[in-house]
């Protein structure tokens, strides 16, 4: 009897930024992201789909595709697709899913809602957006305990045609993801193991979180390390991984009543750990880089 190989459970990172950033694309892409989600989510072994956003006006941020730019900015938006085992993505189902602009809507009950005599629409995604992908493994899943990361049941509510992020009653739950990108300097040039590192700076991360927030607030984490080009989906760009890390830890931090979280107190608690503690850990003297971002949950399915 052949063996089974044991599940590789993972993330597809997603790096999108809008090619003409106005109003009406921003909206469009927000509906074209969740019917997608619905999409990815029927695949066996996608078990959540997640879209955060930062603002607009966080210059940290932008959607320019500039190449130096792309370096030093961070993208407005950032996707995640956490599957079961990342060879998901290299199968035809994950290749099937349309890419067009224009998805087949639903009507309760999830028959296909298509006008009778209506033209075809040949519009791709990538004809208003840009993206670069990276597959990542799961190393260990540490703060919080779930049996999951990320665990987010209080954001959704399950309906006739799939799973959705609307909350239609009682408190909007609120979500804020820490991304740090972790490239450690190189073992010529330091003594100290450099696979340990990744493990300090995230016990570092969550001592410092859990001793800053207050304890109503929910704290998951995740270490992960970058799976490697040959798990790269065909056609599917990189992401610099100078950019997102050989390594990245997530910290998702959740208010189900909405009301203490905050951004940018979250942003101003990184920003310290990591001039305080983190560029000593990962060697910032000897080529070791460590950076972060901050986004809001907006579009959280699962």
């Amino acid at each position: 009897m052949p063996q089974t190989q044991p599940a590789n459970p993972g993330i597809l990172l997603v790096h999108p930024r809008l090619l003409a950033p106005s109003p009406s694309s921003a909206a469009s892409f927000l509906h074209w992201t969740k019917l997608h989600f619905r999409d990815m989510l029927r695949l066996d072994g996608v078990t959540c789909t997640l879209r955060f956003s930062a603002p607009e006006t966080d210059a940290g941020y932008s959607h320019a595709l500039d190449g130096e730019k792309m370096k030093t900015k961070l993208p407005v938006y950032l996707y995640m697709c956490v599957l079961s085992d990342v060879g998901i993505v290299k199968e035809a189902p994950y290749y099937g899913i349309s890419r067009k602009l224009k998805l087949d809507e639903e009507k309760e009950g999830g028959d296909e809602q298509k006008k009778e005599g209506e033209e075809e629409d040949e519009t791709m995604i990538f004809d208003i957006v840009d993206a670069k992908f990276a597959v990542y493994n799961s190393l260990f899943e540490g703060a919080g305990g779930t049996s999951s990361f990320p665990s987010i049941t209080a954001m959704t509510t399950t309906t006739t045609t799939t799973t959705t992020a609307t909350i239609t009653a009682g408190p909007k739950p609120k979500y804020v993801l820490v991304c740090v990108s972790i490239n450690p300097a190189s073992t010529s040039s330091t003594t100290t193991d450099t696979s340990s590192i990744p493990k300090l700076l995230h016990d570092s991360l969550i001592e410092k979180v859990k001793a800053a927030v207050p304890p109503a607030l929910t704290t998951q984490s995740c270490l992960y390390h970058w799976a490697g080009e040959d798990a790269q989906p065909d056609m599917h760009p990189f992401i610099d991984i100078g950019v997102s890390g050989e390594w990245m830890v997530m910290v998702l931090l959740g208010d189900e009543e909405g009301k203490t979280l905050s951004r940018e107190h979250v942003c101003s608690l990184v920003e310290g750990w990591v001039g305080d503690c983190a560029r000593g850990i990962v060697g910032a003297e000897r080529g070791g880089k460590v950076g972060f971002g901050v986004w809001e949950g907006e579009v959280l399915m699962g």
